[in-house]
């Protein structure tokens, strides 16, 4: 086995998509990625603002308050999210769904808690997060 970096196998998205191309069917955010791993509802509302991040099809939507909820998404379609969710998608040579469910680990979860900032809304740490947490393959 082989212990590797989070951002030798992903990245972050940041890509951009107009919010008059979403519907509430394919509009995550924080209010509708639900806790403990439970997937998604229904948005009951589209943001106001014009643009919003972009995922698609095989990304990880990771929600960036309050680690520990552990509010975690394997997408299967296109659309867009809150600024407050982390889109990941891995690289070509590594398998997404695998990715997924290595995250979807509690001690991702204990991590991404213990590095979180702030006390009332506490939010991890991005480069934390790529740069240090290790998985084995």
């Amino acid at each position: 086995m082989k212990k590797i970096k989070l951002g030798d196998v992903c990245k972050f998205v940041a890509e951009k998509i107009s919010v008059s191309n979403l519907t509430k069917n394919n509009y995550i955010s924080t209010e509708n990625l639900l806790p403990n791993k439970g997937g998604i509802n229904l948005a009951n509302s589209l943001p106001p603002a014009e643009f919003t991040k972009k995922f698609c099809s095989d990304d990880i939507l990771i929600s960036n308050i309050r680690p520990y909820f552990k509010k975690i998404f394997y997408t299967t379609f296109d659309g867009g999210c809150s600024n407050d969710i982390l889109v990941l998608r891995t690289n070509r040579n590594f398998y997404p769904k695998f990715l997924y469910y290595v995250l979807s680990e509690d001690d991702f979860f204990n991590f991404a808690t213990k590095t979180a900032k702030g006390t009332k809304m506490p939010r991890g740490n991005r480069v934390d997060k790529l740069s240090r947490t290790k998985f084995f393959i």
